[in-house]
């Protein structure tokens, strides 16, 4: 019942296009609910994030997930499975860009060559591939 008043909340905030820190921090404290709602499991609290904590809660009553990926992969509304899977996908990029941490594997040899450095809020982000190489 929390959640879904946080949640609606969140979205009536949004809809008034409340400042950017404000909607941040406000999704960002209606994230940490459902990952500790969701114990802990990404995969589980983005799809809530994004269809609502009660569908994801009926859709695991329905059938037990050998890993986080088959529930991604398996999430019946095509927009959020593809909502979960690319921000999946992109949280090791941002955590990178944000944290000047790298987290990617180094471009391999044999004819494979980097791309140029890439550079992001004055940061310069080099050894690493970005998507395929040419």
């Amino acid at each position: 019942m929390l959640f879904s008043i946080l949640r609606a909340i969140y979205l009536i905030l949004f809809v008034k296009h409340v400042d950017n820190f404000m909607g941040t921090h406000l999704g960002c404290t209606y994230l940490a609910g459902l990952l500790q709602m969701f114990g802990g499991s990404l995969e589980q609290a983005l799809a809530a994030y994004n269809a609502g904590d009660s569908r994801v809660k009926d859709w695991l009553s329905q059938r037990q997930f050998s890993e986080p990926a088959e529930f991604a992969e398996t999430i019946p509304f095509r927009e959020t499975r593809v909502y979960v899977q690319t921000v999946l996908r992109d949280v090791e990029v941002y955590r990178q860009l944000m944290t000047g941490e790298a987290a990617f594997a180094p471009c391999e040899d044999g004819g494979a060559r980097q791309r140029q450095p890439q550079t992001f809020q004055g940061r310069t982000l080099t050894g690493v591939c970005f998507g395929a190489t040419s």
